[in-house]
C-alpha cells in the first residue's frame, strides 16, 4: 500500500505533527529519514525490514534515538542521505571492528586455515573483457585486463625459465583470501614454478604504496603465507621493488 493511502493520522510525517517524534516507533522515524520506499513495497514496510532483518537493530535504535537529541527531525529527514552515509559509515567501522576481533581470536585458537583452492582450476575462464596480448606461460588463452605497470611485470614473469604457467587472477569466479574484513581479497596473479612452487602477487602502483588498503592486503597476504607453509608464498610487488621478488621467484 502507499503510504498515503493511509490514514492521515498514521501516516509518519503527518503523525510527526500532530504528536511529535516522542510519540512516533523507531520504524516510523526510520522511515522520514530514508524518505521513500522502493521495489513496490512503500517507506514503512522499508523502514520494518531493515530494522526486522539487521543483524544491529539496538543499535539502530540507539543511532536514531541518538541524532534525535542533536538535531530537528525535519532537518536529518531534509539530509537523510547524507544520515544514511553517516549510518552506514558508522556501521561498517563497527563491524570490521568486531570482524578483526574475531579473526584475532581465530588466529590465537590456531583455527585459521589457508584454503589453497585456486589448485583446483577450471578448464575455462569466462571474461568479458580480455588483454589484448597473448603470453606464452599464461595458464589459459587470455589473461583478464592488466592496466600498463602489472603488464610490464606479466612479460617479466612470463620471460622467466623457471616459470611453469602464471596467470592473471580475475576478481570473478577467481582465488581470494578472506581476511578480516568483509570484502574479499582477490590478488593480481598467480604463478607456478617448475619446482611446483606458488607465488601469490598483488600489485600496487607507488602512490598507493602505504594505504589502508595496500596496508590491509599485505598483512592478510603474509598470514596466508604463514598458514600455508612450505612452497606458498606471498608477495607484494611494486616498481622498485618488482626485480627483487622476480630474482625470488627464480631461485624457487
Amino acid at each position: 500500500m502507499n503510504i498515503k493511502n493511509l490514514p492521515r493520522h498514521e501516516q509518519p510525517r503527518e503523525k510527526l505533527i500532530e504528536k511529535g517524534a516522542e510519540n512516533l516507533k523507531n520504524n516510523e522515524l526510520l522511515a522520514i529519514l530514508l524518505g521513500t520506499g522502493r521495489q513496490g513495497r512503500n517507506v514503512l514496510e522499508v523502514a520494518q525490514e531493515i530494522l526486522r532483518k539487521y543483524p544491529m537493530k539496538k543499535f539502530l535504535n540507539k543511532i536514531i534515538d541518538n541524532q534525535l537529541t542533536k538535531y530537528k527531525l525535519n532537518k536529518l529527514s531534509l539530509e537523510r542521505f547524507q544520515v544514511k552515509e553517516a549510518i552506514e559509515n558508522h556501521l561498517n567501522k563497527l563491524m570490521d571492528k568486531i570482524t578483526s576481533d574475531n579473526f584475532k581470536e581465530l588466529e590465537d585458537k590456531k583455527a585459521l586455515i589457508a584454503d589453497k583452492v585456486f589448485l583446483e582450476l577450471p578448464e575455462k575462464l569466462k571474461l568479458l573483457n580480455c588483454y589484448p596480448d597473448n603470453f606464452t606461460k599464461h595458464l589459459f588463452v587470455k589473461a583478464a585486463p592488466i592496466n600498463k605497470e602489472e603488464a610490464d611485470l606479466a612479460f617479466k614473469l612470463n620471460s622467466l625459465d623457471n616459470i611453469k604457467w602464471w596467470f592473471r587472477n580475475p576478481e570473478e569466479g577467481g582465488f581470494y583470501i578472506q581476511g578480516w574484513l568483509k570484502q574479499k581479497f582477490y590478488p593480481d596473479f598467480i604463478v607456478k614454478t617448475k619446482n611446483n612452487n606458488y607465488f601469490v602477487l598483488e600489485y600496487k602502483g607507488l602512490h598507493l604504496k602505504g594505504s589502508k588498503d595496500t596496508t590491509y592486503k599485505e598483512a592478510v597476504g603474509k598470514k596466508w603465507e604463514e598458514l600455508s607453509k612450505d612452497n606458498y608464498y606471498f608477495e607484494m610487488v611494486d616498481s622498485r621493488n618488482v626485480n627483487k621478488v622476480l630474482e625470488r621467484i627464480e631461485k624457487l
